[in-house]
This record gives C-alpha cells, structure tokens and sequence, in this order.
C-alpha cells in the first residue's frame, strides 16, 4: 500500500538512479541484450528489404519477434531491479528448489513479456489506423490542407488518450515481478504523478532521440541516401531504441519504488 503522505515520486531522483544503474551493470546488459538487438536488427532489414518501414501495420507485425525478445528481456531486467535476479539461471544443487525458483521465474517473465508485446500491438494498430486514415499516400509530403476533414482533432484525440493511458504502458513491470497490476495503476493515479511519469520518460528517452538525430545527420553526410546509410541508420536506431527502453523500465521501476516504500533506492 502506499503510504498516506507519499502522493508523489521524484522524477529526477528516479531517472538519475536510472541512468546510474544501467552504466554499473552495463557488462551484464550487454549480454542479456546481444539477443534481442541481433533480433531487431534482423526484423528491421527485412522491412527495410521489403520496402514497409513506412507501412506501421506491416512493420508491427514483421517486428513481432523482437517485441517477444525485448520483452523477454526487459522482464529479466525488471526481476534483477526488484529481486536481483539474473540471467541466466544458476542451479544450486537442490533440484526441488530450483524447480520453484524456475517456476517462479517463468511466472513472471512470460506474462511480462507477453503484456509488453500486446502493448506494442495496440499502439502499433492505434498509429497504423490514425496514419491510415490522415496519410493515406506516406510517400508523398502532406500539407495541412490536404489533410482528409477531422484528421487535426483525430490526432489530437489520439494524443490526449495516449497521455491520459500513458501508465498502461507499463504494466508489463508489475507483472514481471508478480504484483499487482491494479497496485501499480493506483500508485500511478492522479495528474500529479502521471505528469511527473511522462516528466520522466521524457528524461530517460531524450539521449536516445538526439542520438539518432545527430547521429543520422553524420551517417547521411558521410554515406549520402544510399543502401549504406540506410542501413547505417537501421543499426542506430535499433541500438538507441533498446537502450532507451532499458532505461526507461529501470526509471519506472524507481519511481514506483518510491511510491510503493518512500524511497528511491
């Protein structure tokens, strides 16, 4: 339960304690996300390949098999947070207790993982709808006269709902761990906090952003529009992409940490 004088998280805090962990276990990131990043990269060449990184349906779906892998790992990510636990499992010895830890394990990664994939389902249909219907043609430019009557408040709807739902986005942390989902909501409940949640994402994801901004402008300078420099561009992406996401769950997890207990660490 939380406790009646803790309304609020300290993003800051949360976010730096965020970056922090992620640099001192940074060797064994490396490890747990060589697979999913390999995956990734694999997904995204095939879009690349096929021509649909403009196509947010199809790329959703060729993408399935990296959302499973970066939500497998971003469960065990969420498990050594909360529980120390890492990858891979080490037997003690004591087959009956290595079993229930197993199961324990798996009781929390699985739904974890799932629920991420599922997430990035929904958001993928909801933009694949709202582009669908606003950009009919992604190839060509659009000006806003050309935009087809009630796209500007669609978009705008879209946004408020993404904003108002934005702590849904994390329910996959909650049921890594095998807590509650309804606990973790309410942590989360009233503008106050969900402010201070977009507050942080925002604190954790705009490294990556700017990685691939400055980066892709010196890929583009140095190797032009060609087959090199999108695929270039690809890699970057992916790597920014993971990095961002593990920083954004260890945040996440700070802050409801805090919530939850009244402190950060």
């Amino acid at each position: 339960m939380i406790p009646q004088e803790q309304n609020s998280f300290d993003m800051i805090a949360a976010c730096g304690r965020a970056y922090m962990v992620v640099w001192a276990e940074r060797r064994y990131l490396m490890a747990l996300l060589l697979g999913p990043i390999i995956i990734k990269l694999a997904c995204y060449t095939a879009a690349l390949s096929l021509g649909y990184e403009d196509n947010i349906a199809r790329l959703t779906l060729i993408l399935l098999p990296a959302l499973f892998a970066e939500g497998w790992m971003l469960a065990h990510f969420t498990r050594l947070l909360v529980f120390n636990q890492r990858w891979p499992f080490k037997p003690s010895g004591d087959e009956e207790s290595d079993m229930a830890a197993l199961e324990d394990r798996m009781r929390g990664i699985l739904p974890g993982m799932i629920v991420y994939v599922l997430i990035n389902i929904v958001l993928g249909a909801i933009f694949a709808l709202v582009a669908a219907y606003a950009f009919p043609d992604m190839s060509e430019p659009v000006s806003p006269e050309d935009l087809p009557p009630g796209a500007p408040i669609l978009m705008i709807s879209m946004i408020v709902a993404l904003v108002l739902a934005f702590r849904l986005l994390w329910l996959y942390i909650p049921l890594a761990t095998r807590s509650s989902a309804d606990e973790f909501l309410k942590s989360f409940a009233g503008g106050k906090n969900l402010l201070a949640l977009l507050g942080l994402w925002l604190l954790c994801s705009v490294p990556a952003f700017v990685a691939v901004q400055v980066g892709g402008a010196f890929i583009l300078t140095l190797t032009g529009e060609g087959a090199v420099g999108a695929y270039l561009l690809v890699i970057l992406k992916v790597l920014a992409d993971s990095i961002k996401n593990i920083i954004c769950t260890a945040g996440v997890v700070y802050a409801w940490r805090e919530l939850v207990t009244g402190k950060v660490q």
